[in-house]
């Protein structure tokens, strides 16, 4: 899942830093975000085809000590199968009319903001829950160091793995820049599939090994003012 945030409002804001607030926002303010997010599975050869749907809408974002309280608001979905040669997603956007979807999700982290864990509707819809699920690790980054270079193990959807971090400076603004990647086939317990469209008897192809992956999220810390002129470390 590709997705994307892009903080569009603020309310009263007041300075932090990623060091003493696990969410990188002000405790009992709340933040709405712009959301994005799309899935493919498709194939290239003989033809490109592929199945796809994507998510636009708003996020509600406020912070706790040691947790933050997510919730989609006014969300829209697209799903498209077919031809993929500008790699778009042609459907229609309709308004997504799925009420345990816009149920709250609070996300618990240590002092070092670690995920923790989740708090979810016990009887919500399995599918809303792995999207909200898949969102909180998407907040998941390690504060606990000082310096510009450094590796954690992490748990992740494909199994415990050696997280790589980088931290430094924009070079056009004051911005500060996080980034985390890890390569999921280094993985601890990582599953991985395997499947031929061929027939072993009428042809001998050879196993190949699959193409290197890597998972990577990049953490944007800047300014903004609000109309009162305060000054908010924020992320995005």
């Amino acid at each position: 899942m590709l997705a994307s945030l892009c903080c569009v409002n603020a309310a009263v804001p007041t300075a932090a830093s990623p060091s003493n607030s696990p969410a990188v926002t002000p405790d009992g303010k709340v933040f709405v975000y712009k959301y994005s997010a799309s899935v493919a599975a498709g194939q290239n050869e003989p033809a490109s085809f592929a199945s796809k749907f994507q998510l636009h809408g708003k996020l509600i974002y406020s912070s706790q000590a040691n947790s933050i309280d997510l919730r989609f608001h006014d969300v829209e979905y697209a799903i498209y199968n077919g031809r993929d040669d500008d790699g778009e997603v042609h459907g229609k956007l309709v308004p997504l009319k799925v009420d345990d979807f816009y149920k709250p999700v609070v996300v618990v982290y240590d002092e070092h903001h670690k995920l923790e864990g989740v708090k979810l509707d016990a009887a919500e819809i399995e599918w809303s829950k792995n999207i909200k699920k898949a969102l909180a690790t998407t907040f998941h980054v390690d504060y606990s160091s000082n310096e510009t270079s450094y590796h954690r193990s992490e748990d992740t959807v494909y199994g415990k793995c050696k997280v790589d971090y980088m931290v430094f400076n924009n070079s056009h603004n004051a911005d500060v820049v996080v980034e985390k990647s890890y390569e999921p086939r280094s993985c601890e317990n990582y599953v991985k599939i395997v499947a031929k469209d061929s027939r072993s008897e009428d042809c001998d192809v050879a196993a190949e090994e699959d193409l290197a992956t890597i998972n990577k999220k990049v953490y944007t810390y800047g300014t903004v003012k609000d109309v009162a002129g305060s000054v908010l470390k924020m992320v995005s």
